[in-house]
């Protein structure tokens, strides 16, 4: 057991924060001080999750327009969960009052922290309201959040509420005066799983006994977010809401942990009060306490502190422990022996990782070949900085690999501080004997030991405190930088593709301009990439490992870990053409924020094509297609540090980041020169993920759009619609590249572009290999025309379709089997449709790609090879839109095209709500919108 001077230490650690730097408690009463004394002028956005509740939203919202708050300064966001009773029509209603915006997501169950986190990203603002439909708030809701909000960035704010039966009150009373709702008396909430609960607040009792949270050890468990107010920059710090929740209860108080481990303040706020509309007849429609049985064993699984007790027998994901391993220091001994001591401790509620970098090769390959780290029961870091962000557990340990421990030392460390978490940060004085005495020691210079690689002592200390020391330093103090003066940082994100990662290195390394870093990050490489990497033995390269993160999070460390001034980017599949970086640079100038280049594309069937890049500007990039490639940049690190990638989605964070940037004003010069080539192999993120890349791009393309007045849009599509690529720019031929790149397939004659005009395309009856075309047909009218003459025999021979220029005027031509070699089919049709036939053609021509896009809005309405599909379907939307001009258009080009349906021009905003309503009288029809389709 502990000795009196270890107890004396720990009651010292909790009860005087003051000796310490950092205090992991929950006092707020410095900001406390603080409040009123500015006036609060932010912007805010208000999310409102609903569904199938229209009045209660009515009613809530209607409440905002009272707010004392200046109403210019809001955004409210509707965030339906699928709904069937159309609460986008409140955007009508309630537009004079203030900004107000939809998003949706469709009907599958009660998935609440889906449509939360959707909302949230779709805000404009970095301040957010999260409001529940039914929560209606009294006037001075907004600004007692405003109060708080303006005077720290890591606070979560608790609202209030009181329970009203608000359902005899009409909107239009409560638009014509607030009292109508305020004057409701309290009731008492039938809620089942609140057991008739008084009219009060639950957590009244709770505030009374820990001073308004200031003393509670555990305030994540008042985490309740239908009325809570908090910074954007929760979601880096500590998540989302987590998306495994789909049924009621407990996903609010599994955030409230990681809010909590991530160093945040939980301040309740009385005045902040919502009144709880009660359903009609009390009862509520999700059936509680059926999700409760659900989502309450996940709440205990996933919070290792006050819902749950320690047992042994149970493996739980997120431990009451994370230890680390930290190799800082030259370790001389054996890696598997020191993991082991770790491993088989006796307690089992243990997360073990290891920061490795003061291992050395041969050590890296022991580490990596042994079974638990190859069946992830071990987590590798590059460092100890890394190691403890990555920790979920409440209680960190940190050892140096030298240490001497039994197998009981965390059990004994568990019995002494399951009931008083540390305070501060201790230091563990141990022997094979187990603990014999605890030290105090100040955090600060604790995690400076650890990074200046003189830890001696096994250190102790919560998540919580180790998250609010880190959030007041500055992250160039704990990493290692680049030390020599360089002006660019090539940054390459990479897993499991070695082969192709090496001859993107290769292509860096043969740029003409040679003063650059390689910054190589490695998402969880299992393929041996850092070996490959080494063996470049090139000292401008640097190899970053981390455990399997995601693309937004390895970007992100990119940029933190750079040391130049610019940072390329660039994808592990591509390759540089050997004057890229040359070319980045005398393309800057002094307005210039970066530059970009042309692109060419090795396809399937290895044909290039060039994509020269349009002028970048806002406009363009919301309103055009192929402005720039986000693995063809080059960009101020400042710039990616003020927009980082957006770690919260898994794909397309390049696209939001970039129409961010350009929102902001900043400009991109282009270089006038090709710079990359890109390979596709089947296996490019933008192949395999393009479901995920386009919804995010569609997440936030749409709030981005909605935010403009029908005039401003109208404006943007025609400056983005006269922006012309810059087709001037020069093509290096294949020879040239492949003399550039010989190790990738690249030869093949070069094929002079043919322009084709419509006089060299004429109607005309050829036969190849037992196929006979007719036409092309410019008109599908007339095509249509002439299959409903044809004759049986002929109908009988009808294979297909062939397009020569796709589009909404596509070029169609009919195929027919012909089985025979005496021409009598060819015979047959040019008889029968003389007035057709121009000329007989010696060769059919080439299909073309769907024409690029204008910038015109238009909704495309199914898709099929068969184009009598997608006549059925424009019979039917003449049925539902009689006014609208429809279009048979061909979206492929060549034999067995596909086809589509695409209206006129429609505004985007009404694009986007027509779509909502066809889907729901065509179901399992696929109805999109294309903000960039052709004229």
């Amino acid at each position: 057991m502990m000795s009196s001077n270890k107890k004396t230490i720990l009651q010292k650690s909790e009860s005087s924060p003051k000796s310490y730097v950092v205090n992991s408690g929950n006092d707020y009463s410095i900001l406390e001080k603080r409040v009123g004394i500015k006036t609060p002028e932010i912007e805010i956005s208000i999310v409102i999750p609903v569904y199938n509740r229209i009045e209660m939203l009515r009613r809530t919202i209607a409440m905002i327009t009272h707010q004392n708050y200046p109403l210019d300064l809001l955004e409210i966001i509707i965030a339906d969960d699928g709904s069937e009773d159309n609460p986008e029509q409140l955007i009508d209603e309630f537009s004079s009052f203030f900004e107000i915006n939809y998003v949706r997501q469709s009907d599958q169950g009660y998935r609440l922290s889906s449509i939360r986190n959707l909302g949230v990203r779709s805000a404009r603002h970095d301040n957010i309201i999260i409001l529940d439909c039914d929560m209606a708030p009294v006037p001075n809701l907004v600004r007692t959040y405003a109060d708080w909000l303006i005077l720290d960035e890591k606070v979560i704010l608790i609202g209030h509420r009181r329970y009203v039966d608000a359902n005899n009150i009409s909107v239009e009373e409560v638009l014509n005066d607030s009292e109508a709702m305020l004057q409701l008396p309290s009731v008492e909430t039938k809620n089942a799983v609140m057991k008739k609960s008084p009219s009060s607040d639950w957590r009244e009792p709770i505030y009374e006994e820990t001073n308004m949270l200031k003393t509670s050890p555990h305030p994540f468990r008042v985490s309740s977010c239908g009325n809570v107010a908090f910074h954007r920059r929760i979601f880096e710090d500590a998540g989302t809401f987590d998306e495994d929740f789909t049924a009621w209860g407990a996903e609010d108080n599994e955030f409230g942990y990681r809010v909590w481990n991530a160093g945040y303040l939980f301040i309740p706020l009385i005045d902040a009060l919502g009144m709880h509309q009660e359903p009609p007849g009390g009862r509520e429609f999700v059936d509680r306490e059926a999700g409760k049985l659900v989502t309450r064993p996940m709440l205990f699984d996933r919070v290792p502190l006050f819902y749950r007790e320690y047992d042994p027998d149970t493996v739980r994901t997120v431990p009451i422990f994370s230890l680390i391993i930290d190799t800082n220091m030259q370790f001389t001994g054996d890696i598997e022996s020191c993991i082991n001591k770790i491993k088989n401790q006796s307690f089992k509620e243990i997360h073990l990782h290891i920061s490795t970098s003061g291992l050395n090769d041969i050590q890296l390959t022991e580490l990596n070949s042994l079974e638990m780290v190859q069946n992830r029961n071990v987590f590798i870091h590059t460092d100890i900085h890394d190691a403890i962000n990555s920790s979920t557990g409440a209680v960190i340990v940190v050892f140096p690999p030298t240490i001497s421990i039994n197998e009981h030392t965390i059990q004994e460390l568990y019995s002494e501080i399951k009931n008083n978490l540390p305070g501060s940060c201790l230091r563990i004085k141990t022997t094979k004997e187990g603990i014999s005495e605890f030290l105090d020691a100040n955090i600060v210079s604790s995690m400076e030991m650890m990074v200046s690689k003189q830890l001696q002592q096994p250190l102790i200390f919560c998540k919580r405190t180790w998250s609010k020391w880190h959030s007041l330093q500055n992250v160039t103090t704990i990493r290692t930088p680049f030390t020599q003066k360089i002006s660019v940082t090539v940054v390459i994100i990479t897993r499991n593709r070695k082969k192709l990662l090496k001859d993107a290195i290769q292509s860096v390394l043969n740029q003409t301009h040679e003063d650059f870093e390689l910054l190589i990050i490695d998402d969880g490489s299992e393929d041996n990439t850092s070996r490959m990497v080494k063996n470049f033995s090139d000292p401008r390269i640097r190899l970053i490992r981390l455990t399997p993160s995601g693309i937004p999070h390895a970007r992100n460390l990119g940029v933190k870990e750079a040391a130049g001034d610019y940072i390329v980017i660039m994808d592990d599949d591509d390759v540089m053409l050997p004057n890229r970086i040359k070319d980045h640079l005398n393309a800057l100038d002094e307005e210039a924020s970066g530059s970009y280049g042309g692109w060419i594309d090795i396809t399937h069937d290895d044909n290039l094509e060039f994509n020269p890049g349009k002028p970048h500007g806002f406009s363009q990039m919301l309103f055009s297609g192929k402005v720039l490639l986000h693995p063809a940049m080059m960009v101020k690190r400042s710039i990616l540090e003020q927009f980082p990638y957006d770690e919260s989605f898994k794909f397309g964070t390049d696209y939001v980041m970039n129409l961010e940037i350009a929102q902001a004003g900043f400009r991109f010069s282009h270089t006038g020169s090709y710079i990359l080539l890109r390979r596709f192999h089947g296996k490019n993120v933008t192949t395999t993920n393009s479901g995920e890349q386009k919804e995010t791009g569609r997440s936030k393309w749409q709030s981005f759009v909605y935010n403009l007045s029908p005039l401003r849009e109208r404006q943007m599509r025609h400056e983005a619609s006269i922006s012309l690529p810059f087709e001037d720019t020069p093509k290096p031929t294949r020879k040239i590249l492949q003399s550039w790149f010989p190790k990738i397939k690249i030869a093949k004659e070069d094929i002079p572009d043919i322009e084709l005009k419509k006089k060299d395309i004429p109607t005309s009856v050829k036969m190849i290999k037992n196929i006979v075309r007719l036409g092309p047909f410019d008109n599908i009218s007339e095509l249509e025309k002439v299959e409903k003459t044809m004759k049986q025999d002929l109908r009988e021979k009808l294979i297909g379709y062939h397009c020569s220029k796709s589009g909404i005027r596509p070029s169609v031509s009919l195929l027919f089997d012909s089985d025979d070699e005496s021409n009598i089919l060819l015979k047959k049709i040019r008889k029968e449709f003389s007035e057709q036939i121009v000329e007989i053609q010696e060769q059919i021509i080439e299909g073309r790609k769907l024409p690029d896009g204008a910038g015109v809005t238009r909704i495309i309405i199914g898709r099929s090879r068969n184009i009598y599909d997608i006549r059925e379907i424009k019979k039917k939307i003449r049925k539902i839109r009689r006014t609208w001009a429809t279009h048979i258009a061909a979206m492929s080009t060549g034999n067995n095209p596909e086809f589509s349906l695409m209206t006129g021009r429609l505004e985007t905003k009404h694009a986007f709500e027509q779509v909502r309503i066809l889907r729901k009288k065509m179901p399992g029809l696929s109805i999109v919108v294309d903000t960039n389709a052709p004229r």
